[in-house]
């Protein structure tokens, strides 16, 4: 018994380990469109950790996981990223609010795949993981004017008017 929860154990570490760990998954050249999806779940793993961690310049994981992420965003034949002017609204002046957004509307397009061809759908729950994000102080992001707005319509209920969907 005692064996098996040391392999168990130390299967779970090397597993977390590895999970922390974009610098591989940041190399990968995509060479045949299919190989996009046997990604997938690495990719969601990285929106999923960049959504977890403060935004840090010098935290070479994150920095990892969202060059990855963008990567496979760009490539990918399976889901299509519109970026309008509410993205560049909600970033003035504050270049770390992007990679946040496209970290969660990867997130929501590979959990909501059936949702995922709707643009309206994918920018409200986007906009609405990134404002969830921004609301968390040990996040370190800093709210510009646009920001603090969004939060405001967000928390009031109107977050679809502030979009405009």
């Amino acid at each position: 018994m005692k064996k098996l929860l040391l392999v168990l154990t130390l299967l779970f570490t090397a597993f977390c380990t590895y999970a922390q760990d974009f610098s591989a998954l940041q190399k990968v050249e995509y060479k045949e469109k299919t190989e996009y999806k046997a990604y997938e779940s690495q990719i969601l793993e990285s929106a999923n950790y960049i959504l977890s961690v403060p935004v840090d310049d010098n935290n070479p994981n994150r920095q990892a996981a969202l060059k990855a992420l963008v990567t496979w965003m760009s490539g990918t034949p399976d889901y299509k990223f519109m970026v309008d002017e509410t993205a560049a609204k909600l970033m003035h002046k504050n270049d770390a609010v992007l990679g946040i957004y496209f970290a969660a509307m990867t997130k929501y397009v590979l959990e909501n795949s059936d949702k995922a061809s709707d643009n309206n759908e994918i920018k409200l729950n986007a906009v609405t993981l990134l404002l969830d994000y921004c609301e968390v102080k040990s996040n370190k992001m800093k709210l510009n004017k646009e920001l603090k707005k969004a939060i405001a319509a967000k928390n009031g209920g109107k977050l679809k008017e502030y979009l405009n969907i």
